[in-house]
């Protein structure tokens, strides 16, 4: 009776950590952090603005070898003040890329660095608003000397990993209809009728805990 008992137990036991090494596959996450800063040359003097944002990438269990983990990042747009009127925001995402907020991520981690200077055609996409209380009047600014103000530019966007907490700046107070925003920027759900409001959603300026 007792082998008997023994056996029931260690069976037991087995199933019981076999369960908890299923569920640490299938919700363990690797965390990391990152502060991107943009940094623009002005007629008086460098601005410098800069976000840290936190990448997530769950694990789970791959049931197909094409699968890929679920990977999601959160944190904010930069805002550049670059004029007492005009403000500038460096979205979460790339004119191409709408995950550019975590992939960016692992290209610094790809190389094995801990800080890089990105290229031109890696910076994240820049954005303005004809009126800032208008979500519909935004647009890509490509040219910041003639869109701006004159003499300003882009010296240098760089990433570089770190432990510091996730920058939260309030951009919601800043841009208002953050709060309310349904779909995209247009007010539409669906997106892929044409504009850049219809191409643009709040998860490009703001990003929370799944």
């Amino acid at each position: 009776m007792n082998i008997k008992k023994n056996a029931l137990s260690y069976i037991c036991l087995g199933a019981l950590l076999f369960f908890i090494g299923v569920g640490y596959f299938m919700f363990a996450v690797e965390v990391f952090r990152y502060r991107m800063t943009v940094v623009v040359s002005t007629p008086t003097g460098n601005i410098e603005s800069s976000s840290v944002r936190e990448v997530r990438r769950h694990k789970g269990i791959k049931l197909f070898p094409e699968m890929s983990a679920h990977v999601e990042v959160i944190g904010e747009a930069i805002v550049l003040p670059l004029t007492q009127q005009n403000r500038v925001y460096a979205l979460m995402r790339s004119r191409g890329d709408k995950d550019y907020g975590f992939r960016v991520f692992f290209q610094l981690l790809a190389r094995g660095e801990k800080e890089i200077i990105l290229d031109p055609e890696q910076y994240p996409m820049f954005v303005n608003f004809r009126d800032e209380h208008d979500p519909r009047s935004v647009y890509v600014v490509t040219d910041f000397s003639n869109e701006v103000g004159k003499a300003i530019k882009i010296e240098k966007v760089k990433i570089e990993i770190t432990d510091d907490q996730i920058t939260w700046t309030g951009i919601e107070n800043k841009l208002p209809w953050l709060k309310e925003i349904k779909g995209r920027l247009d007010g539409k759900f669906l997106g892929g009728l044409g504009g850049l409001a219809n191409t643009l959603d709040k998860g490009d300026f703001i990003r929370k805990k799944e």
